[in-house]
């Protein structure tokens, strides 16, 4: 593994790739550096996984399962493509042995056979991460959301400030998503305003507004009962 890691760091591979290698059975020595959230997908039972790869792009596809992905190493970009546009993705049927796969390529895209894919809009997410931390967002003894946040310092680390402040911030938006939808609710009751939250501009300008108020109040206060134990 050192050997091989290597040689992708220095060029030496030009093009190598390891998909989804469950690190229990093939890398338990990795197990005990990984602490699995309270937040894990309920019913999951499967190994945290790894990928090694070097200048490679992947197929296009989606995961049949929630994840958290972590850049240990390098970077990785992400193309992205909002669910509603999964009609311009021409999915693989679902009685296929690979379902969640495309079957159409984004390094070479044949638009002669998918012309849908030339109005699909992706999102482009490039990552190189020194430090994660996610903290669960709850209503109701439910998990909502998730709260995500990274730094991109190589070799940085959270602080117990920090975590302080992300978890305190995480149950002021935990109640701010929760009155926002009663709010949409009521409104929908009322035949007002009936469009989704993530199709309603109002409530995602609303929401923002919210959460930075909080984040600022609560970096606030934290650093004021920081000073104060100190």
């Amino acid at each position: 593994m050192r050997d091989y890691v290597q040689d992708m760091a220095s060029g030496r591979v030009l093009r190598g790739y390891v998909s989804g290698m469950p690190l229990k059975p093939h890398l338990p020595a990795l197990i005990d550096d990984i602490e699995f959230p309270e937040y894990r997908e309920i019913g999951s039972t499967s190994s945290p996984r790894i990928w090694l790869g070097t200048r490679v792009i992947g197929p296009l596809h989606y995961d049949p399962s929630s994840n958290l992905h972590g850049i240990v190493y390098g970077g990785k970009r992400f193309t992205l493509f909002h669910p509603s546009q999964l009609s311009l993705l021409y999915p693989c049927s679902m009685f296929s042995v690979i379902p969640q796969m495309s079957q159409a390529s984004l390094s070479n895209p044949d638009y002669a056979r998918f012309p849908r894919l030339k109005k699909a809009k992706p999102v482009i997410v490039d990552l190189g991460i020194g430090t994660l931390a996610c903290v669960a967002l709850s209503s109701e003894e439910r998990r909502i959301g998730l709260l995500y946040v990274d730094g991109r310092a190589t070799g940085g680390t959270f602080t117990d400030l920090d975590v302080e402040i992300l978890e305190a911030l995480a149950g002021n938006v935990s109640v701010v998503l929760a009155s926002l939808r009663i709010e949409r609710e009521i409104r929908e009751m009322l035949g007002v305003g009936g469009a989704p939250p993530v199709e309603d501009s109002a409530f995602l300008t609303e929401l923002e507004r919210r959460v930075l108020e909080l984040a600022r109040k609560d970096r606030r206060g934290a650093a004021a009962a920081a000073s104060t134990r100190a």
